[in-house]
């Protein structure tokens, strides 16, 4: 406590620190940086009313020059009352700094709530003329009933009179007394605290109209892309490519350096890497030389596809172009003719995944561009927004540039290139000491099209696992609506993957992130090779696995290996850390488990793994392969639907009872709806969709 001075750039609070103090900024100006809106607080603000006492900050507080503060305990409104009354000399600039941050914040607020909207009317304009645009295009039209169902944005109640009150308040007033300056400034803070709340939500509200639109707008942008090239030569490019399986292609090194505006050095030097490595008669030989030439390569390789996935979103891309940007395709030497020719007939004929959730490396990309999903999360773990706060506390940019960062298409595909994809491309190539990024012919056994991934049978697999454990994918989200007596009741919500396909004849399949930011009703993202050389199936259900371990570390947080507080982590852990003492396991079985660790590499995650591919690909149909404890844990967490139950139940002795006692319980959560329905609809209220659903979750 007490006064203290703060430089250029320095972080005061942050947001994993608990509200203990409320200050005085007695000097200089601080920006107060939440994850909607940015705050700027001159003299005589007071740092931390926006904040409740005791709970975590709502905002990042950071120096935007040297300043200097005074601190104060805050633990309620009477050291609020007691810091204003021991400053009269300030106290009618504290509450002038108030009422201006009121109105600061409450433009913001509207301003964010309008956008969501006008964006909203701006795609349903857009998709009302997406008939024509095809036209244009040259496509076929496909109309979607994307708005029958995507409801319009409603204006929230930001309490105006208050905002006008604020405004109406006169610097004569400021001087009236503690009692009146403390009224007014803690009425702000409620009202302040009531702004942030909506435009937090506002800014949830966009992710998810992003989120449900980003199919719509990638469609959009694409028609618009194509119905703007009028260029004869490209026109005659396009008939030229129109589907034929024998499509030659000559010269393509040179067409992506053309399109990627390279200079002649960067040019000579891919050339010339692309050659060596192409000479090598081992290409994975592992002599410091050829290392060095897969290095070189790889390096000239991102960063040609940098420049020319930034180009592509503003012209045309040729075929070339669109084989680089899919399959890392280079030189049809590298490739040989056989694997060019098909690849650019996969190129010339690739479909979208329909549902949005299977996606190149390329589209995805499109996506971050767009702003329809948020950029992954780097090597260490970092969000795009936390990474660039670290530069900005490195003093590697300044604050005023984090805004514009932030909002940069280019910025945020930029960062997904050089975190994600760089990383991510080798963990599925599984070979990492022999990796490259460009597509060789040596490195593919069967033809590309026979190999190559597709969205049809990549939810092929996604629906088997879903079969066999239906509630892989569901999350528990609140559903409240008071109006009809239902205060809070959790109902499950099934949200799929994004599966990322990763340009390479990669060896496995790999978990990036469970969620995207804190919202925990967002896609996962998995990343498999699009050519697998390896089981694909058997990637599906090591990641759905993997899934289900993060996801309830996710939703555990600290308490993911608790055992006083259960869950699928806490009860594995438990059971593998004390295997050696439970008399319930026979010594085979404790030698057993032994060994699955010695495998895993004492990884509890590993043993999970492990024991849920065989829950799921053989306990179904009644071939154990799990001792009694793991099956009875996997069983609780992951149930099998109704039908495989009911056959289970008779059919095995070991999962007679762990069933029977299931279906009570689920009898009994059915039984509760059951109420609370009779409940409402005594009331002369419909049931919710989401209660009658639950019911039906909890049927399967």
């Amino acid at each position: 406590m007490g006064k203290q001075e703060i430089s250029a750039g320095e972080l005061l609070h942050t947001t994993a620190e608990r509200v203990q103090e409320i200050q005085i900024l007695l000097k200089g100006s601080v920006t107060a940086t939440g994850p909607a809106c940015t705050v700027k607080l001159g003299y005589g603000s007071l740092l931390g009313l926006m904040e409740v006492p005791g709970e975590y900050y709502r905002f990042d507080y950071e120096a935007d020059e040297d300043a200097v503060v005074y601190s104060y305990k805050y633990g309620s409104t009477e050291d609020l009352y007691a810091i204003i009354r021991a400053n009269p000399q300030i106290s009618p600039y504290l509450v002038e700094a108030a009422v201006g941050t009121v109105g600061e914040v409450y433009e913001k607020t509207a301003k964010a709530c309008s956008e969501n909207i006008e964006y909203y009317d701006e795609l349903l304009k857009e998709s009302e003329g997406i008939e024509e645009l095809c036209i244009a295009a040259g496509e076929s039209y496909v109309p979607g009933d994307l708005f029958d169902t995507l409801p319009r944005p409603e204006k929230p109640d930001l309490s105006e009179f208050e905002s006008r009150f604020f405004a109406s308040l006169s610097k004569d007033m400021y001087s009236l007394g503690a009692e009146f300056v403390t009224g007014i400034i803690l009425y702000a803070g409620k009202y302040l605290g009531l702004l942030t709340e909506q435009i937090e939500k506002a800014s949830e509200e966009r992710i998810k109209l992003n989120e449900d639109t980003a199919e719509f707008v990638m469609r959009l942008n694409e028609l618009k892309r194509l119905a703007s090239d009028a260029d004869a030569g490209k026109a005659a490019s396009k008939e030229k490519f129109s589907g034929s399986n024998s499509i030659e292609i000559k010269g393509a090194l040179d067409a992506i350096l053309s399109f990627a505006e390279a200079g002649p050095e960067e040019a000579k030097k891919f050339k010339k890497l692309v050659n060596d490595f192409a000479r090598m008669p081992d290409k994975t030989d592992q002599s410091d030389e050829a290392r060095k030439t897969r290095k070189d390569l790889a390096e000239c390789f991102y960063s040609t596809y940098e420049k020319v996935f930034l180009k592509s979103m503003h012209v045309s891309a040729p075929l070339e172009i669109k084989m680089f940007l899919l399959f890392a395709f280079v030189d049809e030497n590298l490739a040989g003719k056989e694997n060019t020719a098909t690849l650019a007939y996969l190129a010339d004929t690739y479909k979208p995944d329909p549902a949005g959730n299977v996606v190149t490396i390329y589209e995805w990309l499109k996506l971050v561009y767009d702003k329809a999903v948020d950029p992954s999360k780097n090597e260490f773990d970092l969000e795009y927004p936390a990474y660039l706060k670290e530069q900005v506390h490195n003093g590697d940019i300044r604050q005023s540039e984090m805004r514009s960062l932030l909002e940069s298409g280019e910025e945020r595909a930029l960062f997904e290139i050089r975190n994600f994809f760089h990383l991510a491309n080798r963990m599925t190539y599984g070979r990492i000491s022999s990796f490259v990024p460009v597509f060789f012919g040596e490195d593919h056994i069967k033809s590309p099209e026979e190999s190559m991934l597709k969205s049809p049978t990549v939810h092929q697999y996604l629906d088997e696992i879903r079969s066999v454990d239906f509630s892989c994918f569901c999350r528990d989200v609140m559903y409240s609506n008071p109006k009809i007596g239902v205060n809070r009741e959790y109902v499950a919500k099934e949200v799929l993957p994004y599966v990322i396909l990763l340009p390479n004849a990669g060896q496995r399949g790999a978990m990036w992130q469970e969620i995207s930011g804190s919202r925990r009703d967002t896609p996962a993202r998995m990343m498999v090779p699009m050519f697998p050389s390896g089981n694909a199936k058997q990637f599906f259900l090591i990641l759905a696995g993997e899934f289900r371990w993060e996801m309830c570390r996710r939703e555990q947080g600290v308490h993911w290996n608790d055992v006083t507080v259960p869950s699928l982590t806490s009860e594995y852990s438990d059971y593998l850390q004390f295997y050696r003492k439970n008399h319930d396991l026979s010594p085979e079985v404790r030698e057993k488990i032994k060994l699955q660790l010695q495998s895993a590499r004492n990884s509890v995650k590993g043993v999970f793994v492990s024991d849920y591919v065989n829950y799921v690909e053989f306990e179904k149909s009644g071939s154990l392969r799990l001792n009694k404890l793991a099956r009875s844990i996997i069983f609780r967490y992951c149930p099998f639907p109704r039908e495989i139950r009911d056959t289970l139940g008779t059919a095995s002795p070991a999962y007679a009872d762990i069933i029977s006692k299931f279906n009570l319980k689920r009898a009994q959560k059915l039984h509760l709806l059951d109420i609370l329905m009779q409940k409402i609809e005594k009331s002369g209220a419909t049931v919710p969709k989401e209660i009658s659903m639950q019911v039906g979750f909890l049927k399967r």
